[in-house]
């Protein structure tokens, strides 16, 4: 097969052997449909018009949550930082990360993804004019990757870092993760947010801070770091969020859901939390000072100093 073009050739369950004649870029689009990704370094790899629908680029991981603190370890990862995948067919590919937990404490429940970026390195890849539709891209890293013209239809982008990525007026994308990106790239500051469904995005580190997010869905989101001082979450869903040293300082959180949500090393000073939920929060370290817990209410929730809350008999 030597020169064949074998663009978007669908090349699942072909047999092949030492003898088969067939360019490199070929042989390895062979083995990752057939053979999986697992552990392999796809990094600057041309795989440009590689038909790799429904082929498994995804992490695999292992939670060992100790009262909502998780040490994740690989056990395969597939790097695709800077490959060329310029239209590419990856329509149903799975790029996302898998988890299994071992959760005997049942403290923050984890499903896949977890809130982390934990999934197929995409950063600077090219994926212009690419498929992935109805991809399963949770917890990939995408940043800075090319989506000119790529179509996102359908695809799952829970827990992906998005900082940087390059889109156009062709790339087709849900409207939700289109919000995400805008937050990301543009800001948040003067854009109407409210009620918006942010669950599961991936907001590490972002300014937030003085924005209206009245009834947001929050939930299992990622805001590691994030500034959120003087913002407005009064009702926000925030059950699961992943909110370790984030600045909540002064910000409006009356009625809010923190149930399952890390505030570990959080600050949380002259922040109203009247009539909030803190079912099973992980406050350990959070800085509560000035804080208002008016008829908020607690139960097995994890305070600063490690004691537990209302806990259950």
């Amino acid at each position: 097969m030597t020169g064949a073009d074998l663009s978007l050739v669908l090349l699942r369950g072909v047999k092949m052997d030492e003898e088969t004649k067939i360019e490199a870029k070929w042989r390895l689009v062979w083995e990752i449909v057939n053979q999986g990704a697992t552990n392999k370094d796809l990094s600057n790899k041309d795989l440009a018009e590689a038909n790799l629908s429904g082929a498994n680029l995804s992490t695999g991981r292992v939670g060992h949550p100790g009262f909502g603190i998780f040490l994740n370890e690989p056990f395969g990862e597939a790097n695709l930082s800077g490959a060329n995948l310029k239209g590419a067919n990856l329509e149903g590919a799975d790029l996302s990360s898998g988890y299994i937990t071992i959760d005997g404490f049942n403290f923050i429940p984890c499903d896949s993804g977890c809130g982390g970026t934990t999934g197929a390195n995409l950063s600077n890849a090219n994926l212009s004019i690419a498929n992935l539709s109805n991809a399963t891209l949770r917890g990939a890293n995408l940043s800075n990757a090319d989506l000119s013209g790529t179509n996102l239809t359908g695809a799952d982008l829970s827990f992906v870092l998005l900082r940087g990525v390059k889109m156009d007026v062709k790339t087709q994308i849900d409207i939700k993760y289109k919000l995400i990106w805008e937050i990301v790239n543009i800001g948040a500051k003067g854009k109407d947010l409210l009620n918006a469904d942010l669950s599961e995005a991936n907001l590490t580190g972002e300014d937030l801070s003085d924005v209206d997010l009245t009834g947001v869905d929050l939930s299992r989101a990622f805001l590691a770091d994030a500034n959120l001082s003087g913002a407005n979450l009064s009702g926000a869903n925030l059950s699961g969020a992943n909110l370790s040293g984030a600045n909540l300082s002064g910000a409006n959180l009356s009625g809010a859901n923190l149930s399952g949500a890390n505030l570990s090393g959080a600050n949380l000073s002259g922040a109203d939390l009247r009539y909030a939920f803190l079912h099973h929060t992980f406050l350990i370290g959070a800085n509560l000072s000035d804080a208002d817990f008016r008829n908020a209410i607690f139960k097995n929730t994890i305070m600063p100093d490690g004691t537990i809350k209302n806990p259950d008999p």
